[in-house]
């Protein structure tokens, strides 16, 4: 890649503590598997990654600090990156909350954007933070190759915003545990211009991908 290209992967964290639950902004850790499953999609730096910037929360924060102590690589942490709030549903469980409250998440998840009965973070402001920090990115980190270690409702809101997909559409974005999304940002002298390389990944020796 050209001087004139950012090529940044975003890494969802891995599998958490807690079960399947609401997790947002509740700061839970990183099971056993999830801590497997992003050192072994990681392994090696396959991406080649110059810079490493996480979510402050630990699902993300502590692998990414781990990774980029491991490959002496600069870490910043980002407020900016952290997941959703998820309101009154907050550390619940799912099939808890698909029980008690069936109606107000069928709203919820057929029309994010407009159906909001349980203080959910708006999706303006999502998109609002995510854009704020990938414009800092694009300008600090110009040219260089990025892992960002982020939450999987963020990075479906960035990839939807990036390709000017509807946000009621994010939920049919499958990002598992440990998926890398590419994001090639150009800086051409006609502009510059974001692309989506693939979504949910896997990163080989050199940076290339092999879709999954």
């Amino acid at each position: 890649m050209s001087s004139s290209t950012t090529v940044v992967d975003f890494l969802r964290h891995g599998a958490c503590e807690g079960g399947e639950i609401f997790r947002g902004s509740t700061d839970v850790s990183l099971s056993p598997l999830g801590w497997q499953q992003l050192r072994n999609k990681t392994q090696e730096n396959n991406g080649g990654w110059e810079q490493v910037i996480a979510s402050p929360l630990v699902r993300c924060r502590r692998f990414a600090e781990e990774f980029a102590t491991n490959h002496s690589l600069d870490i910043e942490v980002d407020e900016r990156w952290r997941e959703m709030s998820f309101g009154s549903w907050e550390g619940k469980l799912v099939k808890d909350v698909w029980k008690t409250d069936k109606a107000a998440a069928m709203a919820y998840f057929s029309d994010p954007v407009n159906c909001n009965e349980v203080g959910i973070e708006p999706m303006e402001t999502l998109v609002e933070r995510t854009q704020s920090a990938w414009q800092e990115l694009l300008e600090k980190h110009q040219g260089k190759r990025v892992l960002v270690v982020s939450h999987g409702g963020l990075i479906r809101v960035h990839l939807a915003t990036i390709l000017n997909l509807p946000l009621a559409s994010i939920g049919q974005l499958h990002l598992p545990y440990a998926a890398i999304s590419r994001i090639v940002h150009s800086h051409g002298p006609l502009g510059q211009r974001s692309s989506v390389h693939f979504i949910n990944g896997t990163v080989m020796n050199g940076g290339d991908a092999l879709l999954s």
